[in-house]
């Protein structure tokens, strides 16, 4: 699997894991070729990567180093890629994923020792801190994050029992959760994906039994719902969401 980012200006960013498990880079602007560049060497990268763009230009990217550990890279534009190391040897399961707050502080979301959920932040130039979202066996697939213009953190993971689980925190303050779908509800180990609207309407998509691709949206202080997109008759193995600023939801979904 790869992820995408779309600048302002049209260009679009992809990365993905390569051969040998490298870690490469792809840019284009609308109608032109497409460019690559290795961001890390063979043997340094285990997982689908993660991709967000600052309005900057600098482009942050995490993914799964060797031996579980949490590798982070950053490069400004024209300038080579550099590395550090979030978390140490054991520390990181499935997909991490990122995003960067409008003052600088990157997030991380990733699935901690033994099924717990770890939260990464630092602002730009100083040093990784972590706090644990949910303890141990609570977390079965890569999470995704989402953070608002207000600096609320939303992060949602596939849960116990198949269930979907929902946490969110304003900067500063505790951890909150809620289980936006009950048991064997959420099936794959893959991440369900979360978009939250201007408006404050939180909407995710994720694999429900079966392979049927599934989307819930909720408004602040109000009860989750839910549609079925597809059926289950697909098969579908992941889906992620994107909301344009019309309102329009974007989903993509990998089939069997």
């Amino acid at each position: 699997m790869a992820s995408i980012f779309v600048r302002p200006d049209g260009e679009a960013n992809v990365v993905a894991r390569g051969q040998g498990n490298t870690l490469m880079y792809y840019w284009a602007t609308p109608g032109s070729p497409w460019h690559s560049a290795q961001v890390a060497g063979p043997g340094t990268t285990y997982s689908a990567p993660s991709i967000f763009v600052r309005p900057d230009g600098e482009a942050d990217i995490v993914a799964r180093g060797p031996d579980f550990s949490l590798m982070y890279y950053w490069a400004e534009s024209g300038s080579s890629w550099r590395s550090a190391q979030v978390a140490g040897a054991g520390t990181t399961g499935y997909v991490p994923s990122i995003f960067v707050r409008p003052g600088g502080e990157a997030g991380i979301v990733a699935q901690g020792p033994d099924s717990s959920l770890m939260y990464y932040w630092a602002e730009s130039g100083s040093p990784w801190r972590s706090a644990q979202v949910a303890g141990v066996r609570t977390t079965f697939s890569a999470p995704s994050i989402f953070v608002r213009p207000d600096g609320e953190a939303d992060i949602v993971a596939r849960g116990s029992g198949d269930s979907l689980m929902y946490y969110w925190a304003e900067s500063g303050s505790p951890w909150r959760s809620v289980q936006v779908a009950s048991a064997d509800t959420t099936t794959s180990s893959s991440a369900p994906s979360i978009f939250v609207r201007p408006d404050g309407e939180a909407d995710i998509v994720a694999i429900g039994p079966g392979g049927a691709v599934l989307y819930y949206w909720a408004a602040p202080g109000s009860p989750w719902r839910s549609v079925q997109v597809a059926a289950f008759t697909y098969s579908f193995l992941a889906a992620s969401i994107f909301v344009r600023y019309g309102g329009v939801a974007d989903l993509v979904a990998v089939g069997a």
